[in-house]
């Protein structure tokens, strides 16, 4: 289970969204430090969009080509450790197929359900789900809503503002500031 895996949005955008990531906690943490150091050189090489907190070594990529590549150099170098790649899973599975791997566990996000009227807007939600735990409120993400359609704030300050509050290092700044340009511009 990823708490990635309910990040929301078009097939366009969810193209431009993909978490790798790999575990270590207590004892296992300290026998694969040095595994998880690899792993982390080789997503620090493709240049995540975001990513790295102490306990999860966890990146963001903009496109499946680059998730396809660290994959193809993850199982080249034989860590012996997990790695959970959110994103969309026919793209994924062609990804994996093509380094000649084959998907392990396929988990499916079934959306929400329940007094949805309750809920916010659907860009509110959007934004919402960068953050694996749902760090970012959505009284937050209305305040920058705003700001961003008076101009009194930028839509990249205003991501990297909402950015802050996701401690697992998963909010996708890029996206929520297309997601921002797109309020602002739609009035």
């Amino acid at each position: 289970m990823t708490n990635t895996l309910h990040r929301r949005g078009t097939l366009e955008e969810l193209e431009r969204d993909y978490v790798v990531k790999t575990f270590g906690s207590g004892p296992v943490r300290e026998l694969a430090a040095k595994k998880r150091e690899t792993f982390k050189e080789i997503a620090l090489k493709h240049h995540p969009i975001a990513g790295l907190n102490d306990d999860v070594h966890e990146f963001v990529f903009d496109n499946a080509a680059t998730v396809k590549e660290i994959l193809g150099e993850l199982k080249g170098a034989d860590l012996g450790i997990s790695v959970t790649v959110s994103g969309l899973v026919d793209r994924l599975g062609l990804c994996c197929r093509e380094v000649g791997l084959s998907l392990h566990t396929v988990e499916h996000s079934l959306g929400i359900m329940g007094r949805l009227d309750r809920l916010p807007s659907d860009s509110i939600l959007d934004i919402n789900s960068l953050c694996g735990h749902g760090m970012v409120s959505f009284n937050i993400i209305q305040k920058m809503i705003d700001l961003v359609k008076r101009r009194r704030i930028s839509p990249k300050v205003a991501a990297a503002y909402l950015s802050k509050p996701c401690t697992c290092g998963s909010f996708n700044s890029q996206r929520a500031e297309e997601i921002l340009e797109r309020m602002r511009v739609l009035g």
